[in-house]
């Protein structure tokens, strides 16, 4: 076989039939999991599914300008990584958390990038293609992925559309159809393939469409680059404490940096256009500005880990402070590097091929094990604690046995052979938690009997003596409010921790029950008892500590102000 480049016939079959074999193949293993081994279910199906699901845009994208060897070749690498990524990302997995679908978000930009990286380079016949190349492929790609989408979505409002016609004269056959997945499944990734071969033939169409976004998007910089001056300014004369006290610093900064990197390069486009004089200026000043967030970003999230260690969401932000600071300094550098009156910042485009290959690699890294995100938060979580850094009680035991995979559940049983006997008591217990979390389905797939009144014995107080009698006698069989377990149901799975505590200073105490992810307050008044929900600003450790007895009231320390028969709560001011 000549390892050419299809034709457009031949491509617009190969890609309805791609989108028809793999529709196909997804449908099974989405629908026939009955038939399916357990094992294969819990970790391979799921792997599978990523696989083909996400390997069909690998053949859809490279049928349109890839040789036939070379995108076979790709597309076998493609789903041998994604059956790696997929695996790991699966086989990590726990019950308690959503490891699996947390990592496996970040295959698809890991995807979209090395694809374009590995065509451009074949169409060009060269390890690293000229940049040009790269600039219209992944513009070209990114517009008609957002179009096939678009295309897709419309197909299915027109197919909805019909059903409904035709069930107001009593057919519903289509309906039932369109809810069959066999036939859902298969033409949804159809209609895909159909919509970018559609492109690639319509590629002068395309190629206006994508000029006319890029020309929209060059005069936004104009305009970020002036509300980014004035906020870098400001902060000469307010200082970084305003900007501390946001709770979401490097997040803000990071998301300034990506805008200013995707307006950068829509006005900049190939490097070959002769640049409006405003555009210009505004490029330059735009890289200073984003060096300015880059470096500010990285500080905040260096004072976050410092103090705190690394979590999942911080190692993600660390790989988007990396990106977003190389991504300045290069940018910067550009400004002095080889410009000439014909050329303008040359160096932009090699900074822009080399970051392509570095994002490549670290998407790559935090998709597999080298460099995983809930390991490494692992890791440093624990060392915080082992170190003293960070107190037993104030650990979150939670995060261990229900946000980090298998890792975490690994790490929290080291830590019950621990010298550290409070270590070991709220690690046994977090562990003791899960099992019982493991063992208990829905009340309604237990089939458990509606209590018709509370029985105390549901109850495991951690403060208090005795649960009033007033609370217990009330009538439950009618009310409508959301009960805990311990009250709806005769012989609940597990008891209720709960706690008795004067909270207005009536001498009666008031009723703490843990709800699960926050808690639930009871207290009696002249019409009888109400209750109201308590959300805690960090769920995991307040319930911890809520576990531990660590509740008492507390006066608030402003008194709310009476204007006649009006009162306002005063809000403790900074």
């Amino acid at each position: 076989m000549n390892n050419i480049a299809l034709e457009p016939k031949q491509s617009q079959f190969l890609r309805i039939s791609v989108g028809l074999v793999f529709g196909l193949i997804l449908a099974f293993l989405i629908t026939g999991s009955e038939k399916i081994p357990h094992n294969i279910i819990q970790i391979w199906r799921p792997t599978l599914i990523a696989i083909f699901a996400l390997s069909a845009f690998v053949f859809l994208a490279g049928l349109g300008n890839m040789r036939r060897i070379s995108l076979l070749a790709w597309g076998a690498i493609a789903m041998l990584l994604i059956g790696i990524i997929s695996h790991h990302a699966f086989s990590h997995s726990t019950r308690h958390s959503d490891f699996g679908e947390q990592n496996i978000f970040w295959i698809l930009p890991f995807l979209f990038i090395t694809h374009e990286l590995v065509s451009s380079g074949d169409e060009a016949n060269k390890i690293i293609a000229p940049y040009e190349t790269y600039f219209d492929e992944t513009w070209k790609r990114g517009v008609q992925l957002f179009l096939a989408i678009a295309f897709t979505g419309v197909f299915w409002a027109i197919l909805w559309l019909g059903a409904a016609l035709l069930k107001i004269i009593g057919l519903d056959w289509f309906e039932e159809l369109l809810k069959e997945r066999y036939f859902a499944i298969p033409a949804t990734f159809v209609a895909f393939a159909s919509a970018v071969h559609l492109g690639d033939v319509q590629s002068k169409l395309l190629n206006n469409f994508r000029n006319l976004v890029l020309s929209v998007f060059s005069w936004l910089l104009p305009i970020i680059v002036l509300v980014a001056g004035i906020f870098s300014v400001s902060l000469i004369f307010t200082g970084l404490k305003p900007l501390w006290e946001t709770k979401a610093a490097t997040a803000s900064l990071l998301a300034g940096c990506m805008f200013l990197v995707l307006l950068i390069n829509a006005a900049y486009q190939n490097g070959d256009n002769e640049l409006n004089p405003i555009l210009k200026w505004s490029i330059r000043i735009a890289s200073f500005e984003t060096l300015v967030f880059a470096a500010i970003a990285g500080y905040s999230l260096y004072l976050r880990i410092d103090q705190y260690g690394l979590t999942h969401e911080r190692i993600l932000a660390l790989i988007g402070v990396i990106v977003a600071n190389l991504y300045g300094v290069g940018y910067v550098a550009s400004n002095f590097i080889g410009n000439t009156s014909y050329n303008f910042m040359p160096e932009i485009k090699n900074i822009n091929i080399g970051m392509a290959f570095v994002k490549s690699i670290l998407f790559f890294a935090i998709l597999t094990p080298i460099a995983d995100p809930s390991r490494l938060s692992v890791n440093s979580q624990v060392s915080m604690l082992l170190k003293g850094k960070t107190s037993p009680e104030k650990f979150d035991f939670r995060f261990l046995a229900r946000q980090s995979g298998k890792y975490g559940e690994e790490a929290l049983n080291k830590l019950t052979k621990n010298q550290n006997p409070q270590i070991v008591l709220l690690a046994n217990k977090a562990i003791e938690e899960n099992k019982n979390y493991d063992n208990y389905d829905a009340p309604e797939q237990k089939n458990l009997k509606s209590a018709e009144k509370i029985d105390p014995n549901n109850f495991n107080l951690i403060k208090g003596a005795k649960l009033p009698d007033s609370f217990v006698a009330q009538d439950i069989k009618n009310r409508t409010i959301i009960l805990p377990n311990c009250m709806a149901y005769e012989k609940p799975e597990k008891k209720c921790d709960t706690i008795l505590i004067d909270l207005n200073n009536d001498k009666k105490d008031e009723i703490i029950i843990d709800g699960g992810s926050y808690l639930i307050l009871f207290y009696d008044t002249k019409d009888g008892w109400k209750s109201q929900s308590l959300y805690l600003s960090d769920s995991n450790i307040g319930l911890q500590n809520f576990k531990l007895g660590k509740v008492e009231a507390a006066k608030p320390e402003w008194n709310s102000l009476k204007v006649g028969d009006e009162i306002l709560d005063i809000q403790t001011p900074n």
